[in-house]
């Protein structure tokens, strides 16, 4: 078996362990979707030019490239220790990449979990700042 086929075995493995599943969903790029709130987020397997997992998770669509926004993606860059945010295309995107000997049951769910947390939280901030839109709508809070 090579490294490729053992690597994508070993992460989705992990994936269904923590996904609490037999049997895992795999969009048509092979990546593994998921969410929590209001972000779209999914697990990546790259195998070029290393083997690694990329966690990504899409927090807002529609966002205008301004010079305000852009700032934002600079100071939410700078307090961001695991995270990297973009802003590209209109869509705001938050992700962690793993190379391959850094993954595990642990990093690969601290991953998932900073990944959807951050997003949602990044998500509704430049949505509601910035027009644009989550991926998932918001819970509306009953006053």
């Amino acid at each position: 078996m090579g490294k490729k086929v053992w690597f994508r075995a070993f992460v989705e493995r992990l994936l269904m362990a923590q996904f609490d599943t037999r049997e895992l969903v795999v969009d048509v790029d092979g990546d593994v979707p998921f969410h929590d709130e209001t972000a779209a987020c999914w697990v990546s397997i790259e195998t070029r030019p290393a083997l690694a997992v990329r966690v990504w998770g899409i927090a807002a669509d529609g966002i205008r490239p301004t010079a305000a926004a852009l700032r934002e993606v600079n100071d939410l860059n700078q307090r961001a220790g695991l995270a990297k945010v973009t802003l590209g295309a209109g869509r705001v995107v938050v992700e962690v990449r793993l190379p391959a000997d850094q993954v595990s049951a642990r990093s690969l769910s601290r991953a998932c979990g900073h990944v959807v947390g951050m997003a949602d939280d990044v998500g509704v901030l430049f949505a509601g700042v910035f027009g644009g839109s989550t991926p998932f709508p918001a819970a509306v809070e009953a006053g």
